[in-house]
């Protein structure tokens, strides 16, 4: 099973990221761009990958014990991976008082039952794709005025979800753990 651990914003945020999503199809459409649908937005704390079945149990424990208070998350602007040159992924960027070190705590929650994240931490909720990277596309994204992301998507994170990706590509949460 495929699994990853998230923040899913609400429903005031996720109208507010909608319209964002918005200004940048009018701003970056182009062919190769593939829009994520809004009800898969999330902010990923931790993808955990294949993982086996047996041990959901032992990972549901692990992170029931993760204590932190919920989180006002605010987006922040846009970027890119790999960059903006030639972006791959283009995202909203986030940020909120006390998130790295949620994102710490769920991490030693589960040491030793999943691999450590390789990655630099960059919180972030993906928006589109380009296939292939297109420096077009980086240009355009950069031309979006500043106003656009005013006022930002505002949401407070109460709850951590456990997802896991199922084949037809749909998430399904396995596990949701509190904020408090």
């Amino acid at each position: 099973m495929r699994l990853f651990l998230a923040l899913w914003p609400d429903d005031a945020a996720l109208r507010r990221i909608e319209e964002i999503q918005q200004a940048l199809q009018e701003a970056a459409t182009r062919q190769g761009v593939r829009f994520v649908r809004p009800e898969r937005i999330h902010l990923t704390l931790h993808f955990y990958g294949e993982f086996p079945e047996r041990d959901l149990p032992e990972l549901k424990q692990r992170l029931s014990t993760v204590r932190h208070p919920p989180i006002e998350l605010r987006s922040t602007g846009f970027g890119a991976f790999p960059g903006l040159n030639r972006p791959k992924v283009v995202w909203l960027g986030l940020e909120g008082e006390g998130l790295a070190e949620l994102q710490e705590q769920a991490a030693k929650a589960v040491e030793g039952l999943v691999e450590p994240a390789d990655a630099v931490f960059i919180p972030h909720l993906t928006l589109a794709r380009v296939n292939p990277g297109s420096q077009e596309v980086g240009r355009r994204v950069r031309s979006i005025p500043p106003d656009l992301l005013e006022p930002p998507a505002v949401w407070t994170a109460d709850k951590v979800a456990l997802v896991q990706t199922l084949p037809s590509a749909v998430y399904d949460d396995v596990g949701s753990f509190a904020l408090e």
